[in-house]
């Protein structure tokens, strides 16, 4: 989670993007790994806290006291061109709210993150069992916590944040090992689970009752997609009934 906020997933057998959004690599385990690419993450993050005046602390303040689902609101942040989906004109669009709703952006620019990244992973076809976080916005534990009621996962947050640095790391343990031919075995699960093992870690968990409800918002969300970049229906219908079936207890305007 940085200036782009990067997926990287771990992949037992090899799966192939065919919408061409997604990468796939051989993993140093023998496996497979993939990389996927989002252009507006932090820069975006970064223009709604500004827009609002807000710091860190107050940003987290209103994500944490806002409702899973965001009332129904949405927004879809192009604030630069977008890398996944492909966006070259940049746009900020919004549903059920406008630019001055301070709580629907805060919650809503967190949401829409998630929610691409967990739409644009779906031709992995592997249950996302847990989540390491890393990079700057990793330190934000509201943040964390939407993400892993979208995934419906354990998200790790962990001292070290800086992922490139660490990797190379690791790396680098892995070959003096290899170069001193130590006679015990020293593998990748060794060197890791013994760095991490040293490691403060906090472990965010899923919020009972949230599941359903991102499930239907992140169809709700790929119709808003489809709307918008391919000219698909106006998905406006669906996502009054999204209010209605999580929200009707609520006096909401839009």
């Amino acid at each position: 989670l940085g200036t782009s906020d990067t997926y990287f997933s771990y992949m037992k057998d090899l799966y192939v993007d065919f919408n061409g959004e997604g990468h796939v690599f051989g993993a140093p385990t023998g496996d497979y790994m993939s990389l996927i690419c989002f252009k507006n993450g932090s820069l975006a993050r970064e223009k709604i806290k500004d827009a609002f005046n807000l710091d860190w602390s107050q940003f987290s303040k209103i994500l944490k006291k806002s409702p899973p689902g965001n009332y129904g609101k949405i927004i879809i942040p192009y604030f630069l061109p977008e890398i996944v989906p492909l966006v070259l004109e940049p746009k900020v669009y919004r549903f059920g709210m406008d630019d001055t709703d301070l709580e629907g952006n805060v919650r809503g620019i967190i949401e829409a993150r998630f929610l691409s990244m967990k739409l644009h992973s779906e031709w992995i076809k592997e249950t996302t069992k847990e989540i390491y976080a890393t990079g700057g916005a990793s330190v934000n534990k509201e943040i964390l916590q939407v993400a892993a009621n979208i995934f419906n996962a354990k998200v790790h947050k962990f001292e070290v944040t800086d992922s490139a640095a660490f990797g190379a790391a690791l790396r680098s343990a892995k070959s003096y090992f290899d170069y001193k031919n130590d006679k015990e075995d020293k593998n990748w699960e060794f060197i890791t689970q013994k760095f991490l093992q040293s490691q403060e870690e906090d472990i965010i968990y899923p919020q009972e009752n949230t599941k359903k409800l991102y499930e239907d918002m992140l169809r709700l969300y790929e119709k808003y997609e489809d709307f918008i970049l391919r000219g698909g229906k106006d998905p406006e219908s669906i996502r009054l009934k999204f209010i209605k079936k999580y929200f009707s207890h609520v006096d909401n305007k839009y």
